[in-house]
This record gives C-alpha cells, sequence and structure tokens, in this order.
C-alpha cells in the first residue's frame, strides 16, 4: 500500500496532467465554441489557440525512454564477493536483488526500477559510484546499500522517475511559453509556473522525508556510527572527487596518459587532513550552496535524526570496500570511456602512479608544457630572486597583475602568480639535478635526497605563513638558488653542494 507521502506525489503528477489537458481543451474550445455561438471562424485566434494546445500536448507527449548502461555491467562470477555483501543488504530490508549493478564514474549509489507500467512493476538496478567504493569500508558500503534499498522498499524509485520526468514537463512548458516574449500566448506560462512552484516545493518535502526514512532504515541495518561516517565520508567525497579530477586524474588524461583512477583517488582521499575534510564538507554544506529545491536534509540534520535512533552498537567491518570488487583494467578503462569518450580512453597510454613518480616519466609528461607556461611569462618574472618572494608574497595579486595585462579576478591573479612562480622554481631545480615527482594530492615536485619542494604552493605557504620567510631563506641558500632570476633561467650543471 501506497503510504500517504506516496499517494500526495502521484495526485499532484496527476494534477500536472489534468491541467495541461484542461488548457489544451479550453484553448481548442475557444474557437469552437466561437464558430456555434456567432457563426465566426478568426483565422489568425484560430491558429494561435490550436498552436497552444500543441505545445502543451507536446510538453506531456510521453518521451522515448532509452536506457543507456551508466557504467560497465558487474557480474556476480566475477565479483562474488561484492553480490553476497549486495544480496545480505536486499534480505535484511526485504528488498529484491537488483536484476543488475553497475559501476558508475560519480561519487553517488543508486537504485532505481527499469520497466513496468505507471507506478508499479519494472525490475530494480543498482549503480555504484566507483569513487565511493575507493574511499569506503565495508561497513560504511551496508549503510549505503541499506539507504537505497529503503528506498526501494518505500516505494520511492516507483515514483521517482515519474516525479522527475513531471519536473522536466513543467519547465519544458514554462520555457515554451516563456520564449515568446510579447506575445499573448506567453501568458500561459503562468498556470504552469505557479503550479510547478507548488509541485517543487511539495515534492522536495516529500524526497527529504524519504531521505531521513532510508537514513533510518540504514542506522538500523548497519549501526548508527557506520552510517553517520558513511553520510559524512560521502558528503567529502563528492568535492574531494572533483578536486582530484581537476588536479591529478584530468591534466594526466588531457596529455594522453591515463593512471589508476580507484587506486589515485584512494591516495588523493587519504592525503586530506582534518582541516581540508573540514573545509570540503563545509563548502558542501555551506547555506549558500544549498535552495529549497534541494532533495536532500541538511547533513546536520540527517545525523541528528540517526543519533535520535540509538540502539545497540553493530560490529565493525573496516575492510575497504574495494576489496569487494575483482579490479581489472578493463573496468577502469570502461570508466574513463563512460566520463569521457571511447576514442580518449582507448588512445590514452596506461602508467602507474609509481611510474609517474620517477624523473623519466615526468619530464616525458609534463615537462614540455612546463616549459611553455615558463615562457609565457619569463618577462614578467624578471628581476625577481627566490630570496625576495617573502615580500612578493604579501600581495600575490599584486605579482599576477605584473605577469599578464589580461583582466582578471584576484584569485585569479593569485593563481597565477604561484603558478609562474612554482614553474621557474621547477625548472630551475630541474636544470640543477633535482628529479620530477608526482602523487595524487600533491602538485608537481621536486626533489632530490630527503629534500621534496612543491614548488607551486610556495607562494601561497609564504602568504598565509605556513612557511616563514627564515625558513625559505635557509631553504634558498642550502639550494643555492638565492640569486639567481626567475625570468632569466638557464640550463645549469648539477651543483654537488646542492642537498
Amino acid at each position: 500500500m501506497l503510504a500517504f507521502r506516496s499517494i500526495l506525489a502521484v495526485a499532484l503528477i496527476a494534477g500536472f496532467f489534468l491541467l495541461a489537458l484542461g488548457l489544451a481543451a479550453l484553448l481548442i474550445w475557444i474557437p469552437i465554441y466561437g464558430w456555434l455561438a456567432a457563426g465566426v471562424l478568426y483565422g489568425k485566434g484560430t491558429a494561435l489557440c490550436f498552436f497552444g494546445a500543441l505545445v502543451i500536448l507536446g510538453t506531456i507527449w510521453p518521451q522515448r525512454d532509452v536506457f543507456l548502461p551508466p557504467g560497465p555491467r558487474l557480474d556476480e562470477d566475477k565479483h562474488p564477493r561484492l553480490f553476497e555483501k549486495i544480496r545480505a543488504c536486499a534480505t535484511a530490508t526485504n528488498s529484491p536483488m537488483p536484476r543488475a549493478v553497475y559501476l558508475v564514474p560519480e561519487p553517488n549509489a543508486w537504485v532505481s526500477r527499469r520497466g513496468g507500467f505507471l507506478f508499479s512493476g519494472g525490475e530494480p538496478i543498482l549503480g555504484l559510484g566507483l569513487p565511493l567504493l575507493s574511499v569506503l569500508n565495508t561497513s560504511q558500503l551496508t549503510a549505503v546499500l541499506a539507504h537505497e534499498f529503503g528506498h526501494e522498499l518505500g516505494g520511492d524509485t516507483r515514483l521517482g522517475g515519474w516525479i522527475y520526468r513531471t519536473r522536466l514537463s513543467l519547465l519544458r512548458a514554462t520555457g515554451e511559453f516563456g520564449s515568446l516574449e510579447g506575445h499573448v500566448l506567453s501568458l500561459l506560462k503562468f498556470p504552469f509556473l505557479l503550479y510547478g512552484r507548488l509541485f517543487i516545493g511539495i515534492t522536495t518535502a516529500v524526497s527529504r522525508r524519504q531521505e531521513l526514512r532510508a537514513d533510518e532504515l540504514s542506522g538500523r541495518i548497519a549501526g548508527v556510527p557506520a552510517a553517520v561516517s558513511a553520510l559524512e565520508t560521502i558528503h567529502v567525497a563528492g568535492p574531494a572527487y572533483q578536486r582530484f579530477l581537476e588536479k591529478d586524474f584530468g591534466p594526466l588524461l588531457a596529455r594522453g596518459y591515463r593512471a589508476p583512477l580507484m587506486q589515485g583517488f584512494r591516495r588523493f582521499f587519504s592525503r586530506l587532513s582534518e582541516k581540508d575534510q573540514a573545509e570540503l564538507l563545509k563548502k558542501t554544506e555551506a547555506p549558500a550552496g544549498r535552495t529549497a529545491e534541494d532533495t536532500h536534509p541538511p547533513l546536520e540534520e540527517r545525523i541528528r535524526n540517526l543519533h535520535a535512533l540509538g540502539g545497540e552498537p553493530k560490529p565493525a567491518e573496516t575492510a575497504p570496500a574495494c576489496d569487494l570488487v575483482a579490479w581489472d583494467a578493463s573496468l577502469e578503462k570502461d570508466i574513463v570511456a563512460q566520463m569521457t569518450n571511447q576514442t580518449d580512453a582507448r588512445r590514452s597510454t596506461a602508467l602507474s602512479w609509481e611510474e609517474l613518480d620517477t624523473d623519466e616519466v615526468c619530464r616525458r609528461v609534463f615537462l614540455a608544457d612546463r616549459k611553455e607556461y615558463y615562457r609565457a611569462y619569463a618577462k614578467g618574472l624578471r628581476g625577481i630572486r627566490p630570496d625576495q618572494l617573502p615580500d612578493l608574497a604579501k600581495s600575490p595579486e599584486a605579482l599576477g597583475r605584473r605577469l599578464t595585462p589580461q583582466k582578471l579576478f584576484s584569485h585569479h591573479y593569485a593563481s597565477l602568480a604561484s603558478g609562474a612562480v612554482g614553474t621557474a622554481l621547477i625548472l630551475a631545480l630541474h636544470s640543477r639535478g633535482w628529479a620530477l615527482r608526482k602523487q595524487p594530492g600533491r602538485s608537481l615536485c621536486v626533489a632530490k635526497g630527503d629534500h621534496v619542494l612543491e614548488a607551486d604552493a610556495i607562494l601561497a605557504d609564504l602568504h598565509e605563513a605556513r612557511l616563514s620567510p627564515e625558513a625559505w631563506a635557509q631553504q634558498c641558500n642550502a639550494y643555492g638558488i638565492s640569486e639567481i632570476d626567475l625570468g632569466l633561467l638557464e640550463p645549469a650543471a648539477p651543483s654537488d653542494g646542492a642537498p
């Protein structure tokens, strides 16, 4: 039996179709009534009415639903441990076993339905995000699976697709008539606009309640600590994964190389300090980043709701969730193809993060681009010595303005200055025998012996007082670069005195 929230959602969906059909019928009836009552049929008015009716009917006409696999399909024969965990969670929640399980490229997990008729039938399918499997432990994965099966148990997956399609239809109708600005038909956008606000407001409240109910089932099955830690990890993993793609994986792929995605993100995530994680969590939960249309309640509310459950603690399973999957190169290649396209995935050259941590591979991957970047800003760096950077770091924006005549935002000037100075330091030290190194969570480094320098971060570290001017001066003297001109770099033989 459908719960009250589901009945309310069904009523709203039906209300939209009644509104659309009613308006279309009214538009068709207006010229017919004029003909029957007065014997007059205005050609232009009739055409406008029929056009408006056709637009409305076009927005509610069923769209062809073509299913495209969201990622590589996981087979039980190859991944028995993962399917054992999925089956255990399905049984514990009294939910059907998914017909298919897909590995998806987003830091997310979901249960959906394919097929069926109206609000019943169909078969469930499960999507598991590779980034989530990379950072969750087994207890946290149990909590995530229980949460998703909770949506299936509550009938949410049966309604979710209809709610989504109805929202799209409302947006289409509002957009179609809104584009006729200045025309009398543009007035038809207002009924859909007003109903859309009502529909989104109520269904959003329904969706939030569904999330809290699914959280409660997750806490009962996996234990409150596992459910809470899973929520916190997921909220950090989203922006962290985006940063990993932008800073580490994406630049490699753009250069034609493909490193292990899962392994790289695990290393990236493990290097996040508690401060970094707190900042990422604050960013995702900032009031400015949330709207009245968010279908998920704030994290603080979800955690508070879970803690209210109480209950006996469950045995913790701390083994990494990714150990449940039998990883092979084809899985990650398929995921990369899903993220970009088949051509990029096929043409990219596979390499390991261990290989990337060597000077030979780093030179092949990064050095040419760094030299080109340096040539673009070398003129602006002329006359600047490394021992002067503490003074320049007081205003990175001013240094960035010196490097380019382009108009940029202040933080872009600061990023430009850090990149130009870091590149100059990398080239200067590399020409003196330092090795290039790159690891997830770190920018391109130069290293010699026990000394490792993240050159791109030097200006920011000096600006934010993570590195003192005195400590930097000592490093410059030890490295033999205090007096070099960062804008006039020339290859130099390795210095025996440099560490």
